[in-house]
């Protein structure tokens, strides 16, 4: 992977997230040592054997793609706004509140929710009124445009070449997962390249005795002589930080996953013992003559040693037990029948199962088949969650901020002279699902008030009333407005 020496100033570069992390007093080398030893027992926590059989639990991998979809639900709009010239917000309420030119504004703003506002179509908007305060405010409007269309073409061009969409969404998925994921930006003089992921487990951090996480370390196979990369060099996705590393659900389910799965052994091992026929092989003299019963002794070691082998070999051989062996007067054999317990008797692991779903934060009725789901109790631990997901939607937003001014500044345009809006619609799944709901709940009270306009009286858009319908059913649950 090429990698370009630094030629431009890093503090251009500079990660809002560490601000906080700045200390009156310093880190003693002991709490360096401890949040690299974190670092370190993730990973070998990661590779050991009970770490692998987590990894791949459906239910925590489930659990990861609902929370990660969560944060990727709502669609996010980027937008680099000049500092120079006058927002075009300003402008528009300026030319309806102020200059009274309301059907103006109206214009302007249908053809910018259409996509079509351009240069030539301003143009033709200045060109179109006869008063010069009027002209004025529409020629800044103008110039406000043609850098934001400017800005627009490089942001949307980068987007399509690193395929940010699948970043952000792995970013987000692997976080919630493990805790971090990582990802390197690949750059040249005047663009990104691509964006490629860095194995969690050969990345370290190197913090300042400040506590400030000056660079990050890539290890090679043999974890010697790392890549020192610069914070502006890597995208970092973070779930539930602590200090200096991510809580991801790998961790806070970690415990509860070995002792179920212990649990689980026993009883499976128990089960084997307990649940099937047992041949009990014993000295037997019943069936021999008296006469022979006082010239026969107990059967010695190595006696029973050789019937053992003689039984053993006979199975390995599917042959069953030798008639003449059992039916020679020495010995007898008797079948202790099962206990006859079923498979059903785990309410142990079932407990422990309970808190292992618990820990990973989504509403259990999600991971399993939801047969027993409580609709009423899912919607409210839903609700609970949104402040989860705002703060999984600011990892988004950051990372994103990131590339879009690394990218700008590539292509040389001072980072002064602007600012990166990341804005999310605020339409996505728990919304959906909630506008849907709360249509369904006040059309129920009301005596079937007709759907479609509740919807406008409640300002919630039909369509994403029906696509909340829509995801309801492909759950399972019926309750279909159109019909």
């Amino acid at each position: 992977m090429g990698r370009k020496a630094t030629s431009f100033i890093a503090n251009q570069f500079v990660d809002k997230r560490l601000v906080s992390k700045y200390k009156v007093t310093d880190l003693a080398d002991a709490d360096i040592k401890q949040v690299e030893g974190e670092w370190l027992n993730r990973i070998i926590t990661l590779d050991s054997k009970a770490g692998r059989l987590l990894s791949s639990d459906s239910r925590l991998n489930k659990a990861s793609v609902l929370l990660a979809s969560a944060a990727m639900s709502d669609k996010y709009k980027i937008r680099v706004v000049s500092k120079a010239g006058t927002p075009v917000e300003d402008s528009l309420t300026i030319l309806k509140y102020v200059s009274k030119q309301e059907k103006l504004a109206n214009d302007l703003v249908a053809v910018m929710q259409e996509g079509r506002m351009t240069v030539p179509v301003m143009e033709q908007f200045i060109n179109s009124v006869a008063s010069k305060k009027t002209k004025t405010i529409l020629v800044d409007m103008k110039e406000t445009l043609r850098s934001e269309l400017k800005y627009k073409y490089l942001v949307e061009d980068l987007a399509r070449r690193i395929d940010i969409e699948r970043i952000m969404f792995n970013g987000c998925l692997n976080s919630v997962l493990l805790g971090d994921d990582f990802f390197e930006v690949v750059y040249d003089s005047s663009n990104i390249l691509s964006i490629e992921p860095l194995s969690l487990s050969k990345v370290f951090p190197m913090l300042s005795k400040k506590g400030i996480v000056e660079r990050w370390f890539y290890y090679d196979k043999q974890y010697i002589n790392p890549i020192a990369l610069y914070p502006y060099q890597v995208l970092h996705f973070t779930f539930l930080p602590g200090v200096y590393i991510g809580t991801g659900l790998f961790t806070s389910t970690m415990n509860v996953s070995a002792i179920t799965r212990q649990i689980e052994n026993y009883m499976m091992l128990s089960r084997k013992t307990r649940s099937v026929q047992t041949r009990f092989h014993f000295p037997n003299f019943s069936n021999l003559p008296e006469s022979m019963k006082e010239q026969v002794g107990m059967p010695s070691e190595e006696d029973i040693e050789s019937y053992r082998q003689k039984i053993m070999t006979a199975l390995r051989n599917n042959a069953g037990a030798s008639l003449d062996i059992v039916s020679n007067g020495y010995w007898d054999v008797k079948n202790v029948a099962s206990d006859g317990a079923t498979f059903s008797s785990i309410d142990d692991t079932e407990y422990f199962n309970e808190l292992f779903k618990i820990g990973l934060l989504v509403p259990t009725g999600l991971i399993d088949s939801g047969s027993n789901v409580n609709r009423a109790t899912m919607d409210l631990q839903i609700k609970f969650l949104k402040g989860l997901f705002n703060i999984m939607k600011q990892e988004r937003k950051n990372n994103t901020a990131q590339l879009v001014n690394m990218e700008l500044i590539l292509n040389n345009i001072d980072p002064s002279s602007y600012y990166i809006e990341v804005i999310n619609d605020n339409s996505g799944l728990t919304d959906i699902l909630e506008a849907s709901q709360i249509a369904a709940r006040i059309n129920n009270k009301y005596n079937n008030f007709p759907m479609p306009v509740l919807a406008n009286l409640l300002g919630i858009d039909w369509k994403d009333i029906v696509d909340g319908y829509n995801l309801q059913s492909a759950a399972g649950i019926s309750n279909d407005p159109k019909s």
